[in-house]
């Protein structure tokens, strides 16, 4: 099926884990993992690929920012950050309410990608 999406003018595939990165990158160089991967394995292990494809995470929180950034220092990749906004589904681990109630600004994680560069 993702061939097919490919084939049909895709410019890349979304996948939820580390290990589906692997496996779609015979058919895309470039993807999206749209849950935040935050353990050291597998950030080393999205840093190596993202050598060789394009790589982009959804994160939902500085925590989560910090693990990959410090998977693609290790490995002198680069991996793309989109800044995922829990608009009221509550489907993210950190929200907009939580970052108010905490005294933060809503550009607090945005800024952070872009100090590291990300």
């Amino acid at each position: 099926m993702a061939r097919k999406q490919i084939e049909a003018a895709a410019v890349g595939l979304s996948v939820t884990k580390e290990w589906e990165v692997e496996l779609m990158s015979q058919v895309s160089n470039d993807l999206l993992v749209a849950y935040p991967v935050v353990d050291p394995f597998r950030c080393n292990r999205l840093a190596e690929l993202a050598k060789i494809i394009k790589v982009h995470i959804a994160v939902d929180s500085i925590f989560a920012v910090n693990a990959i950034a410090a998977g693609a220092q290790q490995h002198g990749a680069t991996i793309g950050i989109l800044v995922d906004l829990d608009v009221g589904y509550h489907r993210m681990v950190f929200n907009h309410r939580k970052l108010l109630c905490n005294s933060l600004s809503t550009l607090t994680l945005p800024q952070v990608c872009v100090s590291m560069g990300s």
